[in-house]
């Protein structure tokens, strides 16, 4: 018997956990350019969150923001990645008119994904105004390998909508 408890605690610390996976449902959606907005359940508890996300590059970019509590992570993910997990530093340049703008990031990689918490509602703000006002962004990890350039026509739409998601409007 003791054996059998010490194998199930050993399959609980070495196997995903399901109840903790990102699993959701897509309610809505509205397209724009490269972008959408997207209104989503979460298969896990059932709260509702609003995202802007990329819609033609391998790499997913996604903003995601729960309307309820206003908690808030950017989201790199890519199915194919066997990334090890922890602190993970990646910047993106933003392509506006005539200008580039550097953003640095430090984040969590999950394997397949890199997340950073967005918990400063300035921080949140301009994110969205510098999406709004590119024309594309590309994307880095820490080794400075390019995870992607994202096309962000749509932009200002996107982010538009995104907001109305968040005040329960979409």
């Amino acid at each position: 018997m003791k054996h059998l408890a010490q194998l199930a605690l050993l399959l609980c610390l070495f196997l995903p956990d399901p109840l903790h996976a990102a699993s959701f449902d897509p309610l809505k959606e509205e397209k724009f350019g490269a972008l959408a907005t997207v209104l989503y359940r979460n298969q896990n508890g059932g709260r509702q969150f609003c995202a802007l996300e990329s819609t033609e590059a391998e790499t997913l970019f996604r903003i995601n923001r729960y309307s309820d509590t206003n908690e808030t992570f950017l989201e790199l993910y890519n199915q194919r990645w066997k990334k090890r997990e922890g602190v993970v530093k990646f910047n993106i340049i933003f392509t506006t008119e005539g200008q580039d703008v550097k953003a640095d990031f430090t984040g969590k990689s999950w394997g397949d994904s890199y997340t950073r918490d967005i918990d400063d509602q300035d921080e949140y703000e301009t994110l969205l105004e510098i999406i709004s006002a590119s024309q594309a962004m590309t994307i880095f990890d820490n080794n400075q390998s390019k995870i992607g350039t994202y096309n962000l026509r749509g932009g200002a739409e996107a982010v538009a909508a995104l907001q109305r998601c968040v005040k329960g409007k979409m």
